[in-house]
């Protein structure tokens, strides 16, 4: 008899059943335009780098953490020539990217090595492909922070072991994307 429900095997097999998991969703996104409102808020990013104030350059009501966000689309679309919309996709997957790995190094410190793997991997499909039509946009990028914001109040509360230095980084990013959308920090007060 075939046993069908084996050990997982290595983080690096298990990362490439996720990345092979992740191609229908890259194969799909590559074919989209960019959002209006990315590209609104990288030129407002631009004209706040070139010193112009909100009321001369721009006008949003979530200005400027909105555009503090993506200053790396208009870095890499003004220096590096690439355009808006690779641009915004390449920076969003990073920013998903980094997201996932701070997960699981949280997760790692309080659950098994497999089971933090498997929290972050429903965090990377989570933040791809339930944002299809969204990729890129605020909402998502304050997902991206949110289960590292609750991971890191965990470890905090229940003083695990844990470099200070990254859970500064987690709530720093975490407060500033937060506050890009208040009525998404009830989440993180709750827990």
């Amino acid at each position: 008899m075939t046993n069908y429900f084996r050990r997982p095997g290595s983080f690096f097999e298990q990362a490439a059943t996720l990345f092979l998991c992740l191609i229908p969703w890259f194969v799909v996104e590559q074919k989209k335009v960019i959002n209006w409102d990315i590209e609104w808020m990288t030129t407002c990013a631009g004209r706040l780098l070139h010193g112009l104030t909100m009321t001369q350059g721009s006008y949003h009501a979530e200005l400027p953490l909105a555009a503090i966000v993506y200053i790396p689309v208009y870095l890499l679309s003004e220096y590096a020539g690439i355009p808006f919309a690779a641009g915004g996709f390449l920076t969003t997957s990073i920013y998903v990217f980094l997201s996932c790995a701070t997960i699981f190094f949280l997760a790692s410190r309080l659950l098994e090595r497999d089971e933090a793997f498997l929290l972050s991997a429903l965090a990377a499909v989570a933040a791809t492909a339930a944002f299809l039509a969204d990729f890129g946009q605020r909402d998502q990028l304050v997902a991206l922070s949110m289960l590292p914001f609750v991971l890191g109040q965990i470890i905090l509360t229940r003083r695990i072991d844990c470099p200070r230095a990254l859970l500064a980084v987690v709530f720093a990013v975490g407060a500033v994307l937060v506050l890009l959308k208040p009525h998404h920090g009830l989440l993180p007060v709750v827990c």
